[in-house]
């Protein structure tokens, strides 16, 4: 995991959440949480589906010009592991985003 991450408020980042030596089913629950310095929490959300977990960064919801990212799994005992958190940093970009 990056220790940092840059984007330009309007893009999007979707990012594969993997347990190492693990296949994440039903029985898992993945948490991704964004906590901005102002204290604004975002409640990512990732979708379990093939074995791995998938969160999308929509920075257009996103307030704050940086932000801590932590993952939490939930494994079939309970038990939750945390992943090393990183930042990601938000800055305005020098052209306007491509329509879509």
């Amino acid at each position: 995991m990056p220790s940092s991450i840059y984007l330009a408020k309007g893009e999007q980042l979707n990012m594969t959440i993997t347990a190492t030596g693990e296949t994440l089913d039903g029985t898992w629950d993945v948490g991704c949480f964004a906590k901005a310095d102002c204290g604004e929490v975002i409640d990512l959300e990732p979708v379990i589906a093939g074995g791995v977990a998938t969160v999308t960064f929509d920075t257009l919801a996103m307030n704050s010009p940086s932000y801590q990212i932590d993952i939490r799994f939930t494994d079939t005992g309970n038990e939750d592991i945390w992943s090393e958190p990183f930042r990601l940093y938000l800055s305005t970009p020098i052209t306007p985003p491509t329509p879509r």
